[in-house]
């Protein structure tokens, strides 16, 4: 018998450091806005285009860390930084969502396989 494929979701939110930043998956956003991913900071929101993300491949990851990342720089304040506090920020707040958020860390390695 063959052995069914599970698809593991990525999350609708995700916490990053003390807020709970929505995700929205927009079919066709590319095609609507020529952007495959944006942030919103006032409305703490992420919207990714869903046929991108729903590939569930190393490229889907790779647009939902960039947009993690414009999270990070917005939370801590980086536009002057120099960059080793740069840095710093990104490294611990990347390991503080990987360790807040067990279920986007699953579908992160359901990419990466």
């Amino acid at each position: 018998m063959a052995k069914l494929q599970q698809t593991i979701s990525l999350p609708n939110k995700i916490k990053v450091g003390s807020v709970d930043i929505s995700v929205q998956l927009i079919d066709g956003l590319v095609d609507i806005s020529e952007d495959e991913g944006s942030y919103d900071g006032s409305k703490q929101t992420i919207i990714l285009d869903k046929n991108i993300v729903e590939r569930q491949n190393s490229y889907s990851l790779l647009l939902v860390l960039h947009e993690l990342d414009h999270v990070i720089f917005d939370q801590h304040l980086l536009k002057a930084a120099e960059e080793e506090i740069i840095v710093n920020a990104f490294s611990h707040s990347t390991v503080q969502i990987l360790r807040d958020n067990p279920d986007l860390k699953k579908w992160m390695d359901a990419c990466l396989k």
